[in-house]
């Protein structure tokens, strides 16, 4: 009889709890705060929306996952919208499609387009991520080689990293690798001191993989990837400049980028190895400036409009496979595909 009354009041004290827990998560609910549109229609193509061109096939910066486009420009994305008080509907340009998109009016922005490009109907934005091949370093090792070192550098067979490498060290200093994971776990074995791959792509296998690295140099000039916009259209221009501003200061860009590549990084900071060559030269060698997912070289891509996302041959293949849509928006007010807030994520 006293141990089945233990047993009751057990329940009813755990029943009393869960009344509790229940009453303060219902008052302290988040509700994000009501954000009036900065522009409306025709400033862009629909009214409360603001319509996102990007490459839909350009992990990690745009993947598919479970059906729903994933990534570090689908959050970042979400986060511009937010600030611009509208929701997002986004449309698949392509690698090339961008300008295309924009001067036909099926879009109002687009998300990764590459500095590098010169039109004079488009506006582009600050850098909202950098492209460029990095040397990457276990945390023990985190110096950038001299030219005249001979290092090894574990580099993806038949990439534009691993023609970085030979480039500016020599053939004898490539180790080859028929994947980025077997380029990092070069390091775990000593076959290898550094691994040379794309600044983003390197950062965000590593983390996949669960391999502590830092990036050390780069081997480029780091070009950066922006958002564009019709220069015809200032009004938009101008929100575009204020929001990403604005999730830039408050440190969501900073917070999307340790999501995808463990933390943000900053390639123009690092230091260029003496002899690199700079972007239109490593363009202008050839056919290994940039491959296709296969891995084979290709002529095109070096100065693609969406960086240089494809150019460690099958890694968008084989990452996107990971991308996680748990948590694919940012802003606090942006609406998650699976429903609720990014705050409610732990994204704001």
């Amino acid at each position: 009889m006293k141990s089945k009354l233990i047993r009751v009041c057990a329940i009813v004290c755990a029943l009393c709890i869960g009344f509790v827990l229940a009453g303060c998560s219902n008052d302290d609910a988040y509700e994000p705060a009501e954000l009036s549109p900065v522009v409306d229609t025709p400033t862009i193509l629909e009214s409360g929306v603001l319509t996102v061109g990007l490459n839909a096939d350009n992990a990690p910066f745009t993947g598919t996952s479970n059906g729903k486009l994933v990534g570090l420009y689908v959050d970042s994305a979400y986060a511009l919208a937010d600030q611009m008080g509208l929701t997002v509907k986004f449309v698949d340009v392509g690698a090339d499609g961008g300008l295309d998109a924009l001067n036909s009016g099926t879009v109002d922005i687009v998300f990764g387009m590459d500095a590098s490009v010169v039109d004079e109907t488009v506006w582009l934005s600050d850098s909202v991520a950098e492209t460029g091949v990095t040397l990457f370093a276990a945390p023990d090792n985190a110096t950038a080689p001299a030219a005249d070192s001979a290092p090894m550098i574990a580099a993806q067979v038949s990439s534009k990293s691993a023609w970085a490498v030979e480039n500016v060290f020599g053939s004898s200093s490539v180790v080859a690798a028929s994947n980025l994971e077997s380029a990092f776990s070069s390091l775990e074995t000593g076959d290898a001191a550094y691994v040379a791959a794309d600044g983003v792509i390197g950062s965000y296998a590593a983390k996949d993989f669960k391999v502590e690295v830092v990036p050390v140099a780069v081997l480029e000039q780091p070009t950066a990837q922006c958002i564009a916009v019709l220069a015809s259209n200032q009004d938009l221009v101008d929100a575009v400049t204020a929001a990403v501003a604005s999730v830039d200061d408050g440190g969501i860009l900073d917070l999307i980028a340790k999501k995808w590549l463990g933390s943000p990084i900053d390639l123009a900071s690092l230091p260029l190895i003496e002899g690199a060559a700079a972007p239109a030269e490593t363009a202008e060698e050839g056919g290994e400036a940039a491959i296709d997912e296969e891995g084979a070289a290709t002529e095109e891509g070096a100065g693609s409009e969406e960086g240089a996302a494809a150019e460690e041959g099958s890694v968008e293949a084989d990452l996107s496979d990971s991308l996680d849509s748990d948590t694919s928006s940012a802003g606090a007010n942006a609406v998650l595909p699976s429903g609720g807030t990014a705050a409610d994520a732990g994204l704001a």
